[in-house]
């Protein structure tokens, strides 16, 4: 008694597996073949390429769990970036700790394209006198900017019958 792997926790599809620990379980998931340095995949379910994994009885994502399980607690304000890009990856050598703002920045969505833009789409530099930047953070062309008010005051001279309101 005890010693088959029914007793041990290790039979699928029934028995007691709760015995198992969560850490003894999360391996269970996770495919370390590939040695130290490869990408250590998620086998289990996943979300958004993002492993799931349920710990007292609760849906965590995988990657926070090994990184908490291997490297301590995730300091406040902070999110974990898997530098490989593979969401499913639960190798802490390629995980880092950042801020929300890193993570993004770092990523090749569209935050992150903008971000890395040294010019507009006219070609000035978004650089010097030039870089206007916006209460939201965003940038601006001021030589852009520029034309567009010129344009916009050409359109509202002409739609208004060509007369200019004299200011006495």
């Amino acid at each position: 008694p005890g010693n088959t792997p029914f007793e041990q926790g290790t039979v699928l599809g029934g028995g007691p597996l709760m015995h198992r620990s969560a850490e003894e379980r999360f391996w269970s998931k996770v495919d370390v073949s590939g040695g130290p340095d490869s990408c250590w995949p998620w086998t289990a379910s996943k979300g958004r390429g993002y492993g799931h994994f349920e710990v007292d009885d609760r849906q965590t994502p995988a990657h926070r769990f090994a990184y908490e399980l291997m490297m301590g607690i995730i300091p406040a304000g902070l999110t974990i970036d898997h530098l490989c890009r593979n969401r499913s990856c639960q190798n802490v050598r390629h995980m880092e700790a950042v801020t929300g703002r890193v993570n993004t920045l770092r990523g090749n969505g569209p935050p992150a394209r903008h971000a890395a833009q040294t010019h507009c789409l006219r070609g000035h530099p978004f650089a010097g006198e030039n870089l206007i930047v916006r209460t939201t953070g965003g940038r601006k062309c001021r030589i852009c900017r520029q034309a567009e008010d010129a344009r916009r005051r050409k359109r509202r001279r002409t739609t208004s019958g060509g007369a200019v309101a004299s200011g006495s």
